[in-house]
């Protein structure tokens, strides 16, 4: 009887343990198929990343290109470094050469460069000097602050610029700079000579349209007036910030008539000429493109 149940354990531990073991064998096939599949998923997911990753590199191709050249004033009209690099910047770098604004913005600058303008310093109070020339005549002059008006004019469109490039459509922005230059202009003391009927600063900034930037008419013209242009109240905050850190300078004037101030108006105005560009831009030029 022992003997029959030591068989009987026997015999039953045998076959539960091939039972188990192919149990334990189907069990680890199915976590293979398992690994297998997740793998495979794993390698399709990394193979999507790495086409998404192909589609975003950006192929630059190198064209062999003739030099750039633009329609422009020669820059050596101006003689002061900072008007022919406002220029550039507004020519070359924003390519602002739409007409009438080109010829115009041109024009106001080479009358701002040619010209001797200042404008009086409110805060500062004026000496009066009597003088004596060599054969006794006497003549009575004026000392008194003044801010140079090409360095008011540039600062302001300089600081501009950055809020302009962005904020306005190419009209508005033209516009307003021709209208900050003659907001400047028209708080200049000797432009009065040849503004010898105008007394209040609307009257001025008028005059100046009409003698300067005679291209525009009608109600472009009007606008380019400070006191009617929309921004008119941005304009004069930027002056006043400008003005507040100028640079000023001692100025002696003639009471009677100093004709060594007379402005002077352009006659003619220089021929434009096709001038190549002296930039990156002109050296290769790169076509950015997606895949």
């Amino acid at each position: 009887m022992e003997i029959l149940l030591v068989v009987l354990t026997v015999t039953f531990l045998f076959f539960f343990k091939i039972i188990f073991f192919k149990k334990e064998k189907k069990e680890d096939k199915k976590r293979e198929k398992l690994d297998i599949e997740v793998i495979e998923k794993e390698e399709f997911f990394y193979e999507i990343l790495e086409k998404k990753e192909e589609e975003k590199k950006i192929i630059l191709y190198e064209l062999n290109t003739s030099p750039i050249k633009l329609n422009l004033y020669a820059f050596d009209n101006f003689s002061n470094h900072k008007l022919k690099k406002l220029y550039e910047k507004l020519t070359i770098e924003m390519l602002m050469i739409d007409e009438p604004f080109h010829t115009s913005f041109f024009a106001i600058l080479k009358f701002i460069d040619t010209n001797n303008f200042w404008i009086r310093n409110p805060k500062t109070s004026s000496i009066i000097i009597n003088i004596r020339d060599i054969n006794l005549e006497k003549s009575v002059h004026e000392s008194l602050k003044v801010f140079d008006t090409k360095d008011i004019a540039i600062k302001i469109i300089f600081e501009l610029l950055p809020y302009v490039k962005h904020n306005f459509k190419p009209k508005t922005k033209q516009i307003l700079l021709l209208s900050c230059i003659v907001f400047v202009l028209a708080k200049s003391q000797n432009i009065k000579m040849i503004c010898e009927d105008c007394e209040s600063e609307y009257e001025l900034s008028r005059c100046i349209v009409e003698k300067i930037l005679n291209q525009y008419s009608g109600a472009d013209a009007s606008e380019i007036i400070p006191k009617n242009n929309m921004n008119y109240t941005l304009i004069g905050q930027l002056y006043d910030r400008v003005i507040h850190s100028a640079r000023e300078h001692n100025n002696v004037i003639k009471i009677e008539n100093d004709l060594q101030d007379t402005p002077r108006l352009l006659e003619n105005l220089p021929k434009k000429k096709l001038t190549q560009i002296n930039s990156e831009t002109n050296n290769v030029l790169q076509i950015v493109l997606k895949v």
